[in-house]
């Protein structure tokens, strides 16, 4: 008989329940009542009307607050204007509850009220070992075994091979409860995984993922179309892939058959998480990626390792990275094409807080290629996989542009920067300028506006002198500083003596220096690009100073 009272786990008793509903039932069905259930844990359409299961896991005599819990879910479900309700829970009512329970039955005529007690689920285990294995799985024999789990916890009074001689008493014990599998222990930053592998092809089938059955996706739910969609892809090809909980039909006996084998799989949590066993057998495998012009032309080439591999039904996925971690890859690969064809993938990693450099390879790579290049994966002169970039990089390009302007900037002036957490399109035109700046000499500029200071006692003269030299009201200016700047995601960067030179400009602020008064704060002249024209700097040789020039000396 099962020790009914110690069962610690309400769940198990709830779940055992409705499986034994459905088999006794098989057009019954469980209620989520993760969002409240109406008074309904399970229920059955019979031919004579509505049939509702109200499931307690109560084991000892009922106190005035479970009575209460009861007649609140019985209230609830004669809402649902049900012929019968029965409720069920593994305890036998006393001459108390008896009459407790007839008071329910007289309160209600319109509806048969059933009791089904500790019998009925002692009838359901002795015709469902199944049922009764997954409830008390770690009873009897198996309870003494599991001590041996215990002895984990304790001080390893002979050092490591004591450690080796309980795994190894532990991978016996797995062998004898789970007959066919081959089970092993690994520890690593997600704790401890368990492995099993099964030995025997039909064992296999058996545990094999059944989307029809253990899992529930509605034909007009978007969301579930697309989780069934990625575990598909999950089966037919392995990696990993999160179902959330309303998906799973842990109801079905199917789902009782892999609880009893796996335990409570995807308890306390929101969603069900599935992730292949990963193989590194015979890897780290040195490869390279190479980017590929017209007429299969090398363009570039980046150092790459695969590191692991996963499997499913129709293939698999081969994994790396490049050295620095930078850019992650994916092969997919059916096992029955051939070795070019597959699916191949590109992400980077998360680079924010990186240094640039680490990532200078990687985005080199990127700011090469053009969507009409070929990507091949390269194990010597072997090609392992090939596929069109495409639009592979599109959401990657920026990025690159930004580590390999940061790395030029580094390269000249020795200030180092993290990339950042956002990029954003002024970071990228101002390390994209100063880049540009420095290496080949000349760039247009992000700023459009020049401030030039006037000597407090020379403001007429120099509005004088703006004045003879504009036409419509415009000008040309040009300017040499000895030491010029610009911030650069919030560094300040030296560039050295630089000219600025703005081809069409206006002096914005004529009338503030028309009104200047001696006392007042130093005097500056604003000049302000016109729409479509810029300030392009040049890094100069000479003394420093300003020239402003009429519009027909424009070269």
């Amino acid at each position: 008989m099962i020790n009914w009272q110690d069962i610690q786990n309400p769940t198990f008793v709830e779940r055992v329940a409705k499986a034994a509903l459905k088999r006794q039932h098989p057009a019954a069905r469980g209620i989520d009542g993760s969002g409240g259930d109406g008074g309904r844990d399970c229920i059955w359409d019979s031919p004579d009307g509505l049939v509702i299961f109200e499931i307690k896991s109560f084991t000892a005599r009922l106190s005035t607050k479970q009575k209460r819990n009861i007649e609140k879910s019985l209230l609830k479900a004669l809402q649902h204007n049900p012929i019968r309700w029965e409720l069920v829970a593994p305890l036998d009512p006393c001459p108390t509850e008896e009459t407790w329970f007839t008071g329910l039955k007289k309160a209600h005529p319109g509806v048969e009220l059933v009791w089904n007690g500790r019998d009925w689920f002692d009838s359901q285990m002795a015709m469902h070992p199944d049922l009764r294995e997954y409830l008390e799985g770690v009873d009897s024999r198996l309870l003494a075994r599991a001590r041996t789990m215990k002895l984990e916890k304790e001080v390893l009074a002979g050092g490591l091979p004591d450690l080796g001689g309980r795994l190894a008493d532990l991978t016996r014990i797995a062998a004898e409860r789970f007959p066919g599998h081959q089970v092993s222990f690994a520890s690593g930053p997600d704790g401890l995984t368990v492995t099993a592998s099964s030995n025997e092809i039909e064992l296999a089938s058996e545990q094999a993922l059944d989307l029809d059955t253990i899992f529930y996706f509605p034909d007009d739910d978007a969301d579930a179309q697309s989780v069934r969609t990625q575990l598909e892809e999950f089966r037919d090809y392995g990696g990993q892939v999160l179902v959330p909980n309303h998906y799973v039909n842990r109801d079905d006996p199917r789902w009782v058959d892999y609880e009893r084998f796996w335990g409570q799989v995807g308890a306390g949590s929101d969603a069900l998480e599935l992730r292949s066993v990963p193989d590194s057998t015979e890897m780290p495998l040195p490869v390279q990626l190479i980017l590929h012009g017209p007429e299969e032309v090398p363009k570039a080439r980046l150092d790459m390792r695969l590191t692991h591999r996963v499997q499913g039904l129709r293939g698999g996925i081969v994994m790396g990275s490049d050295l620095m971690e930078v850019l992650h890859l994916e092969m997919q690969r059916d096992l029955a094409t051939p070795t070019r064809s597959g699916v191949l993938r590109l992400e980077l990693n998360a680079l924010a807080g990186k240094w640039s450099y680490t990532a200078k390879a990687v985005a080199e790579f990127i700011a090469q290629s053009t969507p009409e290049d070929t990507l091949t994966v390269n194990f010597g002169p072997t090609a392992y996989a090939s596929a069109p970039v495409g639009e592979a990089f599109n959401d990657m390009r920026e990025v690159a542009q930004l580590i390999v302007a940061l790395n030029i900037i580094q390269q000249h002036t020795n200030v180092h920067f993290a990339v950042p957490a956002e990029l954003t399109d002024a970071d990228l035109q101002m390390a994209s300028a100063v880049a540009q700046l420095l290496e080949l000499g000349e760039a247009v500029l992000v700023e459009r506006t020049y401030w030039v200071g006037v000597k407090p006692n020379h403001v007429a003269d120099f509005l004088a002198d703006i004045s003879t030299r504009m036409t419509d009201d415009k000008l040309a200016i040009y300017a040499i500083r000895p030491e010029q700047s610009f911030e650069v995601l919030g560094q300040h960067v030296e560039v050295g003596r630089t000219s600025i030179y703005g081809g069409k400009v206006r002096l914005v602020n004529r009338r503030e220096l028309e009104a200047y008064r001696a006392g007042d704060p130093a005097p500056r002249a604003e000049f302000t690009c016109l729409p479509g024209e810029h300030l392009v700097g040049r890094r100069h040789d000479g003394e420093g100073g300003l020239e402003v020039r009429a519009l027909e000396m424009r070269k």
